[in-house]
């Protein structure tokens, strides 16, 4: 897997960042209450703000929809995935507990309202830049005008999961 973000991304939008995280032999198909209680707590907190009422015009998320607006999506249509689990969220429904991974990346979207994705790359299959380092990881690919890229953070899993959503 090899993971590249674009140079215009970094012209366009210079205060962009994006954190990487890979795992390996990580054991994840098990339930985990501590995790789903982490869950529950992130989810009454979006909840309970009154600051999320009107969630489309809260600033961080604000921001991701004027992204997409420039990158030519309608944020309506296909909303920034932070946007699409606040709303979630707020309409009073739990999240269900897919996996671990999947939780983790939930709580630290609804707990610092950011898009937290993953990414799943197969067994034996070498993560991005870790032969070389990945602060040598450079920007390779064409400015793309897909939904989730470039503008996801990351984790990517060098481990077998059925479903990383």
């Amino acid at each position: 897997m090899r993971f590249c973000i674009a140079p215009e991304v970094f012209e366009k939008w210079p205060e962009y960042r994006r954190c990487t995280v890979v795992g390996r032999g990580l054991e994840n198909a098990e339930d985990d209450p501590a995790l789903l209680a982490l869950l529950r707590e992130a989810e009454a907190g979006v909840k309970a703000d009154p600051a999320l009422e009107d969630y489309k015009e809260y600033p961080l998320i604000a921001s991701w929809r004027s992204v997409f607006r420039e990158m030519g999506l309608n944020p309506n249509k296909f909303p920034p995935s932070i946007a699409n689990l606040i709303r979630r969220t707020r309409s009073g429904k739990d999240l269900p507990f897919i996996n671990r991974i999947v939780a983790i990346m939930n709580i630290i979207s609804l707990k610092y309202r950011i898009p937290c994705g993953g990414e799943h790359a197969p067994p034996g299959h070498p993560a991005p830049g870790l032969e070389e380092g990945l602060d040598r990881l450079e920007g390779c690919c064409p400015l793309r005008r897909e939904v989730r890229a470039p503008f996801v953070h990351a984790f990517e899993l060098d481990v077998e999961v059925a479903a990383l959503g």
